[in-house]
């Protein structure tokens, strides 16, 4: 992370930073061809600086999300994973913005807009934690602000599968076929001119069309053909 002149905070890879995360990509996208019987539509609505509002299945899904993407996505990461001092720094050398909960987020909810503003894309889970079942959550008002502020479309993204490959309170993975949908871009102007009651109904719908279209789809158990092909032909 850096500060730009005008007091932005910015990921400025080092080259170390940008070989790091390349191998981890490239790492992260042949595991899951080969682990995993993984759908992916929709990769041509990754629009780019954007918030990416996920649905939440697993401690997988930002790699997922990440692998399927073409350029660098930040993510939010509750305040006590940097807790421990190696896996806090590796958070920290991959551009990872802590969001402290009980202090209620300000100091990361900052951070996460000069990202968007400095032209970076962030990763959001607006059903504000892991689903404890694999179904579709509410949605939570929180991610309101956020999007009312940082003035970028809102991509909704449904994963589905990722729960039974690591649900909550299981330490070691599973298999299970995983699909995820990428929806279309919601506008600024959905959740600026819109109520609070609104503005959740429509992302709410956004996420439940796309987290059917991902039960479909995973249903079919289907080999990975759109990783690492055109976004034109995950379709």
């Amino acid at each position: 992370m850096s500060r730009n002149n005008a007091g932005l905070v910015r990921f400025d890879p080092t080259w170390g930073q940008s070989w790091l995360y390349r191998a981890m990509h490239l790492t992260a996208r042949w595991a899951a061809i080969g682990a995993l019987d993984l759908r992916v539509e929709g990769r041509e609505h990754l629009v780019h600086p954007a918030l990416i509002a996920s649905t939440h299945q697993s401690l997988l899904d930002p790699v997922l999300v990440g692998l399927i993407a073409n350029h660098k996505i930040l993510y939010l990461a509750r305040k006590s994973l940097f807790r421990n001092r190696f896996f806090g720094a590796f958070l920290h050398y991959n551009g990872v913005i802590p969001l402290d909960r009980e202090g209620g987020g300000l100091a990361g909810l900052r951070q996460t807009l000069s990202a968007i503003h400095a032209g970076q894309s962030v990763l959001m889970f607006p059903e504000g934690t892991r689903t404890p079942d694999g179904s579709l959550q509410e949605v939570k008002p929180g991610f309101l602000v956020l999007a009312r502020r940082a003035a970028v479309p809102v991509v909704p993204l449904a994963i589905v599968g990722a729960y039974d490959v690591l649900p909550r309170g299981r330490s070691a993975p599973g298999w299970h076929p995983v699909a995820m949908v990428v929806g279309k871009p919601l506008p600024p102007s959905v959740f600026q001119k819109g109520s609070d009651s609104e503005s959740i109904a429509r992302l709410q719908d956004a996420l439940r069309e796309c987290d059917l279209r991902a039960r479909h789809l995973c249903a079919w158990k289907c080999r990975p053909e759109a990783i690492g092909t055109s976004p034109a032909s995950a379709r």
